[in-house]
């Protein structure tokens, strides 16, 4: 009954936990930069030969995300044992380097325990030990956490609980956390997680008696409530009952902390989220400047604007409270107000907005703020353009796409002589979207003939077809060398 999964947020969830008001919550994606999204779809396009061209240019320089995001949609769509490795050495990689960066928080980073079965597993201890060292290193950042809890739901238990537990207190106005704490003890309890044991579910029961978080309490009462009376386990829904019991001793004046509302569940609302409804105010350093939202609106150099969800009203605002940093990156999000299906995904999309830094006196501040998330509508995906006329020639060709490209350096000669000019070069690009029998058709001199060619032999492509079936295929282009 309980034994089928769904992707939340990615994280996944055992079906026992669906519950009508959690689907608001949890259904929207994170937001993702356009630049991250693309690159990760681009790489899921790659053939092997593509793969190995970029894992030696990300050897090379390690710290190229560009490619590192390639590869991972690469490996991500890979059955081979080997590709599992491949993806959890990027990971790795990114956790103590980048233990922040959005790419932790996509699905591509999320483990599952298929990631370390035989007979090529991963190295689970080292993957929890990465993470373990980021979380003792930055104990209240909230990027950090998260990722965290997306990279680890599935595999570790006790650190997951831990985030989402620091997540609470660090993120506290943002619903995504207390339900996916609230979830975890859930499936802990009623042994459908595939980490439950009888040890953890005590573990679970400790931690929620001696909660005092309303709506991890108050949820988990009324999940256990509605399985036990379905499913005739009377245990259940008397524990379920008893949590209730807690939930309303904290606000007494919710009648949705009741056994009779519990079997009736509707989605969580601001009311539920806060004792007695009041969103309670941010806590900020004494020294932060505070700026109007017209102000800083005008500072903004960088934003995500997150798209509805389907058949939702728009466009809605959500409003932020935001404490920006002095290099202009955002902090710390509050929400001022409660909608719950809003809060998520616009705090995933302000986190990534970035302001000129404010001054005082010539001196960067932080600042405080009040900002406006706008949902924008979803982009229909755009109507196929009609097809050209094909050259009789080549009734079925689709040209090559380049997919990176290193720019050639100057020669000594050519640096020497002030010499500049444009260097064109034909190639043919092979069924695995390498460039071959590279030839000067357009002559600089100067030694700028041979950096174009050797810039050239280090690009790759997606390689082109003919008849649908991958081919070799001519290409010309064209490298400019300019002196600056």
């Amino acid at each position: 009954m309980y034994s089928s999964q769904s992707s939340w947020d990615g994280l996944s969830f055992p079906a026992a936990s669906r519950c009508a008001f959690l689907y608001v919550i949890l259904c929207a994606l994170p937001a993702l930069s356009q630049d991250f999204k693309t690159l990760l779809n681009e790489g899921r396009t790659l053939t092997p030969a593509n793969a190995a061209a970029l894992e030696k240019m990300v050897e090379a320089k390690p710290e190229d995300i560009t490619n590192r995001a390639r590869l991972l949609g690469f490996y991500s769509q890979q059955k081979a044992d080997t590709s599992h490795q491949s993806r959890l050495r990027h990971i790795e990689w990114l956790i103590g380097n980048h233990p922040a960066s959005p790419l932790l928080y996509t699905d591509v980073a999320a483990m599952t325990p298929a990631d370390f079965q035989p007979p090529l597993p991963g190295d689970y201890a080292g993957m929890v030990a990465a993470w373990q060292l980021q979380v003792q290193r930055h104990p209240a950042h909230q990027r950090v956490l998260a990722n965290a809890v997306n990279g680890l739901y599935q595999v570790e238990h006790e650190l997951t609980v831990e985030c989402l537990k620091r997540l609470r207190g660090v993120d506290p106005t943002n619903p995504r956390w207390p339900v996916a704490l609230a979830t975890l003890y859930l499936d802990t309890i009623t042994g459908t997680a595939p980490l439950a044991t009888k040890e953890r579910a005590t573990a679970a029961h400790a931690d929620l008696e001696a909660s005092t978080d309303l709506p991890v309490i108050g949820m988990v009462g009324s999940m256990l409530y509605n399985v036990g009376k379905k499913s005739k386990a009377q245990p259940l829904a008397d524990y379920g009952a008893t949590l209730l019991k807690s939930a309303q001793k904290l606000d007494p004046l919710n009648p949705r902390w009741t056994t009779s509302a519990s079997e009736d569940p509707h989605i969580l609302t601001e009311r539920d989220m806060w004792p007695y409804g009041k969103v309670f105010p941010m806590s900020v350093p004494e020294d932060v400047v505070k700026v109007p939202s017209e102000t800083q609106s005008s500072r903004l150099i960088h934003q995500i604007q997150p798209s509805c969800a389907p058949k939702s009203v728009c466009p809605q605002t959500q409003k932020l409270s935001a404490l920006i940093g002095k290099d202009g990156h955002v902090e710390t999000l509050h929400a001022v107000d409660g909608d719950m299906s809003t809060i998520p995904p616009a705090m995933d999309a302000a986190r990534e907005w970035i302001y000129k830094p404010a001054l005082v006196d010539g001196k960067p501040v932080e600042v405080l703020s009040e900002i406006a998330v706008v949902f924008t509508p979803a982009k229909k995906p755009a109507a196929p353009a009609a097809p050209k006329a094909a050259p009789p020639a080549a009734p079925n060709i689709v040209p090559p796409v380049m997919l990176t490209r290193v720019e050639p350096d100057f020669s000594p000669e050519a640096r020497a002589a002030k010499a500049t000019g444009d260097v064109r070069l034909s190639l043919i690009v092979d069924e695995n979207g390498l460039p071959r029998d590279v030839k000067v058709v357009r002559s600089v001199g100067y030694g700028l003939d041979e950096k174009a060619i050797e810039a050239v032999r280090k690009w790759t492509f997606r390689a082109g077809t003919k008849d649908g079936k991958p081919a070799a295929l001519p290409v010309v282009v064209e490298l400019s060398f300019k002196l600056r």
